[in-house]
């Protein structure tokens, strides 16, 4: 919440620069800039809370980070957008069946849960009618992105479509759970960005995962996708002369 205020109030007195306001006017963009960031921090706040809590409840293990969204969110690393990766302990059996994007039972019943808290958008209690506003106006710009993660197991082009197929089921859940449709993007990401060794299943495991990613603008999530870079150091070698295709993760699609 606290870096949601300060983020909001120096991009509220930018806004005002380039529009070339007057002293004025900049403060009251500040202020606005910082109700805006307050609210969404707040929210942000709220929803690693809620999230943990199902995490612990599934025994899930659930990792939250914030990403860069600008190059001056990169330095600072403040920013008004995070990641949350979901992978279960139960293996990646408990999410999908085996080489299908058909969701678990038990992972139907987590991810439904997931998909109350992202589709809650209604105004903190308490709201101004002008904090009201301004926390709609910041929710219908709100961008979600589903990224489907494999290890590197098997042809870089399977494991790019397969993800693809999960990353869209579970966006397709959010969809029919509240979160707007306009809001929604998946994406296959394949074994290209590895978090853990693929030489050990343990590795493995954890490279199989779904992650969220949360941001409040399309140039947020412009910069985010253009900016990621493929993790090749944690590829597994192969033989010389055996041919290792690039993976092939397709580019953000909206849900249908």
């Amino acid at each position: 919440r606290n870096i949601g205020i300060a983020v909001g109030a120096v991009g509220g007195l930018v806004l005002a620069k380039v529009l070339d306001a007057k002293i004025g006017p900049a403060i009251a963009g500040a202020a606005a800039g910082a109700l805006v960031g307050g609210l969404i921090g707040a929210n942000i706040d709220q929803k690693r809370c809620e999230l943990s809590k199902i995490a612990k409840q599934y025994q899930l293990d659930m990792e939250f980070r914030p990403v860069a969204v600008s190059a001056q969110s990169q330095k600072d690393e403040a920013a008004q957008a995070f990641s949350m990766t979901l992978r279960d302990a139960q293996g990646d059996s408990a999410q999908f069946l085996p080489n299908s994007e058909q969701l678990t039972p038990r992972a139907r019943e987590y991810f439904l849960q997931i998909a109350k808290q992202y589709a809650q958008t209604k105004p903190p209690e308490g709201a101004k009618p002008e904090q009201a506003k301004a926390w709609q106006d910041a929710m219908r710009n709100r961008r979600l992105l589903l990224i489907g993660h494999t290890d590197d197991t098997g042809s870089s082009a399977h494991n790019a479509d397969l993800s693809e197929r999960r990353a869209k089921t579970v966006a397709q859940l959010l969809r029919q759970n509240g979160v707007p449709q306009e809001q929604l993007y998946f994406q296959g990401a394949g074994e290209g960005y590895p978090i853990a060794d693929n030489a050990t299943e343990q590795g493995r495991g954890q490279n199989r995962r779904v992650e969220f990613v949360e941001v409040f603008s399309d140039e947020a999530l412009a910069y985010y996708i253009e900016n990621r870079r493929a993790n090749y150091a944690l590829y597994r070698s192969v033989p010389s002369g055996t041919a290792f295709a690039e993976p092939n993760a397709s580019s953000p699609s909206a849900t249908p």
